[in-house]
């Protein structure tokens, strides 16, 4: 019954209880509170400080201690010279520098330069390139334009100019087949491969090499004996064309030779009059050496006639006189 009648236990913690709490500076305790002049804090002021303290803290900024290292998210208290200077935001720099713009310009400049030299060419300026790189006439300049020839009469056939450049190209077909037919190794093996009017030219021509007139001859038979043929193209035609121009070559050759050997002639043959009536024998060995070296030479008969009259005129020295009657 003693129990019953005592008070109940308060469920939280009395003031004697309670922990003692930290002294607030200038902290005012609320009215009714205080005893003794001693500053007692109650759960409710523990309460409130716990709630108003960190708010306090966030605005005065975390403290450092002197020593330690800070940890991340914490505050750290710098000097003012070690602050970041403030520099003006830069204007955005643009999405193509002038330096790429330079090299595509210069790149266009190449590509569009290549397209120009590498064009093909009109009638008009192909025809002009070549006429002024052949001007000499001379095969060496066909050759050197070989290319741009056979180009103007691939693209352009029916031009008026064509005929011309058609004689170019023939002079270069001669003149290969030439080459060809008189090389040293178709000398050395006798004409294999070749064609029968081929090897003809060739056997002429390697004898006008020693005697311009037996070549002649030679060539100008070839050329009898083909010159009916119906098909003077290719091959035929190309060795015909070069045995005419052997022929008026030669011709040539000897018009030279003849007039240096003929001038000669002449003054042996003086010499062997001057000599008839003092020295019979030397004047005689004169005319039978011009009768021997050129009794076959056609441009030499009148000399080779004069010779003759010489030596039927002039006796042998060791011919016995006629008697006396």
């Amino acid at each position: 019954r003693r129990h019953e009648l005592e008070p109940p236990v308060p469920l939280g913690p009395t003031a004697a209880e309670e922990p003692p709490s930290r002294p607030v500076p200038n902290a005012v305790a609320p009215a009714g509170r205080r005893s003794g002049g001693d500053l007692a804090e109650t759960r409710e002021d523990s309460a409130i400080r716990a709630v108003a303290e960190p708010a306090g803290r966030a605005a005065a900024g975390p403290r450092t201690v002197p020593g330690r290292p800070t940890v991340a998210g914490t505050f750290v208290a710098l000097d003012e010279e070690d602050l970041d200077r403030y520099e003006p935001e830069r204007p955005p720099s643009a999405i193509i520098s002038l330096q790429t713009w330079i090299l595509a310009a210069a790149l266009m400049a190449i590509g569009v330069g290549t397209w120009y030299f590498l064009r093909p060419l009109s009638a008009d300026d192909l025809y002009e390139r070549i006429v002024r790189r052949t001007e000499d006439k001379t095969i060496e300049s066909f050759l050197f334009e070989q290319h741009d020839i056979d180009e103007f009469l691939s693209r352009f056939p029916a031009d008026p100019r064509a005929e011309h450049l058609r004689r170019f190209r023939r002079e270069i077909e001669l003149y290969t087949r030439e080459r060809r037919l008189m090389s040293p190794a178709k000398g050395r093996l006798g004409g294999e491969g070749l064609l029968p009017i081929e090897r003809a030219y060739m056997r002429a021509v390697h004898a006008a090499q020693a005697d311009p007139e037996e070549g002649m001859a030679r060539l100008q038979a070839l050329i009898d004996l083909y010159s009916d043929r119906d098909n003077q193209s290719g091959p035929t035609g190309e060795c015909l064309e070069l045995a005419r121009r052997q022929i008026e070559r030669l011709r040539r050759q000897l018009e030279g030779v003849a007039a240096d050997t003929l001038s000669e002639l002449e003054v042996r043959l003086q010499r062997a009059e001057e000599r008839r009536a003092t020295e019979p024998a030397k004047a005689r060995a004169i005319w039978n050496a011009v009768i021997q070296l050129y009794q076959d030479k056609s441009w030499a008969a009148d000399m080779v006639r004069r010779a003759r009259d010489g030596l039927a005129s002039t006796p042998a020295p060791d011919a016995d006189p006629k008697p006396k009657p």
